[in-house]
């Protein structure tokens, strides 16, 4: 797949670099996993996920003739002349996203922004911090992510963020005690709930972990694990449902040593229950790459299945469906769930230089492609709210633009479907 974009960089950086478990920019992602990767690979480590094997899942639904299309109405977020791509939008059609902007003498740098009612606002870094990387969006305008300043700083080289866009106001999150680094993820509707993780060094270790707040002051509370080291969490993303109840993540459940280390991974769930305890469960006995979970524990991301990525939806039940593709594609990947049901994310063809990622979604058990109201090469959907608004990116064709560049988008359909 690397291959396939390499005439189409912007939207190969912004498909492939945004999420850490996939979907801006190699500086940013290069920062994110430094840190860890460098450890794993020193060590000698590897994370045993694997294939999706035909008898954990139910049969696929198929792909079929109806779209979306550009009856609906669209906006279209402009505000680059290289690559702009959403990665969040909450109830309100907010989003948050990142766009290129040139620097002073040569180059461009990655910004992050939100945007909404028509008006965009920049999120600033912390003093002290070089990068920042959104990574949700409250209903209450909260956005969280990771910021990073240079590897081996004494008090850590990553952490954990959440900013308030109505106040203008960004606070660093704090790690476990004992720890120096952390990762925010998701935060849940009312922004009273973060989900992520939190790094140690002496000893290893690796922990999903929330942030709730108490007495004005975020509290950092870790998620009971079966090992203190699980690296699957780098790139599995642990997420937080939309009413701040449940937090799903890929956990370690074995070391298997060796000249390579492998740390065996499953999926577990944490509900907070009356008494403000989560208690952990067990959901999948395979490590999947976690996009979203919605208030009905139903959880949407990719797996493997056949060495091909592909997108899932795991109901609550813990039987997991691997979504159909689009005519004549290979591969898929999902992004985001809302409270109906209903998938975003995008279906891929065959390696190759022609054609590409198209947006798809997933609802009432039929996939359909996005269309858009002017002619795209490429095109993802990373988002979805309880109204039926998606948001993403696309590139134009050379044609219509005129140049390589990535375009962000809101929709808004004229109706809902999906879980009743």
């Amino acid at each position: 797949m690397l291959t396939k974009y390499t005439s189409r960089a912007g939207f190969f950086l912004a498909a492939f670099c945004p999420r850490p478990w996939g979907i801006g920019l190699p500086n940013l992602f290069f920062v994110l996993s430094i840190s860890w990767a460098a450890i794993i690979v020193a060590a000698g480590i590897t994370v045993a996920a694997g294939d999706v094997a035909a008898g954990d899942v139910a049969p696929a639904t198929g792909s079929e003739v109806p779209s979306v299309h550009s009856a609906s109405q669209w906006e279209l977020i402009d505000n680059s002349a290289t690559m702009s791509q959403v990665i969040d939008l909450n109830q309100h059609g907010h989003v948050v996203g990142i766009r290129d902007v040139p620097l002073a003498n040569i180059g461009s740098e990655s910004e992050p922004f939100v945007y909404m009612d028509g008006q965009e606002q920049v999120i600033p870094k912390p003093p002290g911090f070089t990068n920042l990387m959104p990574e949700a969006i409250s209903d209450n305008r909260c956005v969280v992510g990771y910021v990073s300043r240079v590897i081996g700083h004494p008090e850590g080289s990553m952490r954990g963020f959440i900013f308030s866009v109505g106040d203008n106001q960004i606070n660093v999150l704090p790690p476990l005690e004992g720890h120096n680094g952390s990762h925010a993820f998701d935060i849940n509707d009312d922004g009273s709930v973060i989900s992520g993780y939190s790094t140690g060094r002496n000893p290893q270790s690796m922990i999903p972990c929330v942030w709730q707040r108490s007495n004005g002051q975020w509290q950092t509370r870790a998620l009971a694990t079966i090992h203190d080291f699980n690296p699957y969490l780098l790139s599995s993303r642990v997420i937080v449902s939309g009413d701040g109840l449940h937090v799903v993540a890929c956990i370690t459940v074995e070391i298997i040593p060796g000249d390579i280390t492998r740390y065996v991974s499953h999926l577990y769930q944490w509900t907070r229950n009356a008494s403000d305890e989560w208690q952990r469960q067990a959901r999948f006995d395979k490590a999947l790459q976690l996009a979203a979970i919605n208030n009905r524990t139903t959880i949407t991301g990719t797996c493997q299945v056949e060495n091909q990525r592909r997108a899932f939806v795991l109901n609550p039940q813990n039987q997991l469906q691997v979504l159909g593709l689009l005519e004549a594609d290979v591969s898929a990947e999902a992004a985001d769930i809302n409270n109906h049901g209903q998938v975003v994310g995008y279906s891929d063809d065959p390696h190759g230089p022609e054609s590409g990622p198209q947006a798809f979604i997933w609802s009432s058990g039929k996939v359909m492609p996005i269309e858009f109201p002017r002619p795209v090469a490429f095109s993802s959907a990373t988002a979805i709210n309880d109204d039926g608004q998606i948001a993403g990116f696309i590139e134009p064709t050379v044609e219509d633009s005129k140049q390589d560049k990535t375009i962000s988008f809101v929709l808004s359909m004229h109706e809902t479907l999906g879980e009743k």
